[in-house]
Parts: structure tokens; C-alpha cells; sequence
């Protein structure tokens, strides 16, 4: 599932997007363990700056919150479960 959500904020566009994503069990792994159902989610909250420029939809600021349950199935490893908050920068290049 995927979704993008436009908005405005004291005259500044913003997009909230992102997706989410279920596996289901995947039977036993290299060394006879079972693995169990992942749950991955990346969300975007993005400020369009170039439009307080002038240049709409050139440059976003924002944040993303990354959520992994279970990662790769495997829910013995360490790191198997990331929540992950990211400060992010993005360019939208039109080459003509």
C-alpha cells in the first residue's frame, strides 16, 4: 500500500507519503529456524522549499520515519526491529 497526501501550511505545500508493506511467514530460514511475518513502512513528510523560492516543486526538506518489524522475517537477530527517523533533503531534476 502506497499513498501520497498533498496539504498546505502557512503558505508552504507539503506531501506526506510513504508505503507500507506485509510478508507473511516464510518457513524455515538457512538454519532450520521459522521465520515470521515483516511489516516495513517508509513515511515522507516533505516541505516543497523551492516553492518559497519561486520554484515549485524543485527542492523538498523534510523527515522520514522508517518502521521495520521483524526484518527479513527473522525475529531472533539483533536489529530485527528499526524504528528510524531520518532528516531528508530532495531535487526534482527536469532535464528539459
Amino acid at each position: 500500500m502506497d499513498w501520497g497526501v498533498p496539504s498546505n501550511v502557512a503558505s508552504v505545500p507539503f506531501n506526506f507519503k510513504g508505503f507500507a508493506s506485509f510478508v507473511g511467514e516464510k518457513g524455515a530460514d538457512g538454519k532450520g529456524i521459522e521465520t515470521k511475518a515483516e511489516i516495513l513502512m517508509r513515511t515522507y513528510l516533505m516541505a516543497d522549499i523551492g516553492a518559497v523560492m519561486g520554484k515549485a516543486k524543485l527542492a523538498y526538506l523534510g523527515v522520514r520515519l522508517e518502521y521495520w518489524n521483524n526484518k527479513f522475517g527473522n525475529p531472533n537477530a539483533h536489529n530485527t526491529n528499526e524504528p528510524t527517523i531520518s532528516p531528508m533533503v530532495a531535487f526534482e531534476l527536469h532535464p528539459f
